[in-house]
């Protein structure tokens, strides 16, 4: 099979910007390489502070996408799906205001507790230390 040649489009800079989001709000998260994102679609991997878990992430912008086939593949293969309004994300992007950064932390945790506590038998994928 052969691997698409990546391309950097809006998408990728607002996962640049949820990472830093995260990242600000004390979240430790690491990043995946371009090979990781192409092929196993997991955009980031971040440790949940409730359980400390670390937890795959495919994140997106289009909601349609999150709430229809990309976000069922996700979730088949053991990745949360991952969705901020564009709008917001980059609003916060330009400003870093502090309270709204919380807002969307939150929001984008609350997301993903909803998701795994929806689908019984819900198994992320493990992070893999190399």
């Amino acid at each position: 099979m052969a691997v698409q040649r990546y391309q950097r489009r809006f998408g990728h800079q607002a996962e640049e910007w949820v990472i830093d989001l995260l990242q600000k709000s004390g979240v430790k998260v690491i990043a995946s390489g371009e090979s990781n994102d192409v092929i196993s679609k997991i955009d980031f991997w971040a440790q949940d502070p409730e359980s400390n878990r670390w937890l795959p992430f495919q994140f997106t912008v289009d909601k349609m996408a999150a709430f229809g086939a990309k976000g069922l593949d996700a979730l088949k293969r053991g990745v949360l799906i991952s969705w901020l309004p564009d709008c917001e994300l980059e609003e916060w992007a330009m400003s870093r205001n502090v309270r709204h950064g919380e807002e969307l932390t939150e929001k984008f945790w609350s997301q993903a507790h909803r998701l795994m506590s929806s689908f019984s038998g819900f198994q992320p994928q493990q992070l893999i230390w190399n």
